[in-house]
């Protein structure tokens, strides 16, 4: 695997955590639900992590347009943000209903999907560099 490919996704994960911690500063007037929010979206962020890395790579191999690569990539990652958003508000919600009994907290896994989307489209130059660079080339400088 390219060592840019993991080290993109981990830059592109950081941002997207300071991008939601951004845009859900205002429920910072409720401290408790601020920190359980952030706790939430660092637990959930990590199999998110991984699935991003997977498909950036998965992508990087495809023999299309990079421009199609960095849509495939785009709708992947609203895909994976979607599942690991339901994940967290299922599990704050002790496997009830969440969408029937906690609607108010529907705004954080807006907030995450409106943190990763952005976050994606802010650092397209960056990831369409590496969906350019087939994963096995000899630019790469650690395969695995």
């Amino acid at each position: 695997m390219n060592k840019e490919i993991l080290l993109k996704s981990i830059g592109t994960w950081l941002r997207s955590l300071l991008t939601y911690a951004l845009i859900t500063l205002p429920s910072l007037f409720f401290p408790l639900m601020y920190i359980i929010s952030m706790g939430f979206a660092i637990i959930w962020s990590l199999p998110a992590l991984l699935l991003f890395v997977l498909t950036l790579w998965l992508l990087s191999m495809l023999h299309v347009t990079t421009e199609l690569k960095f849509y495939l990539l785009l709708l992947s990652t609203a895909g994976i943000v979607f599942l690991c958003t339901w994940g967290a508000a299922w599990q704050f919600s002790v496997g009830r209903d969440v969408w029937d009994n906690y609607f108010e907290f529907v705004l954080f896994p807006i907030a995450g999907m409106l943190a990763a989307v952005l976050v994606v489209l802010v650092r397209r130059q960056a990831l369409m560099e590496v969906l350019a660079t087939p994963p096995f080339s000899h630019h790469s400088s650690l395969s695995l």
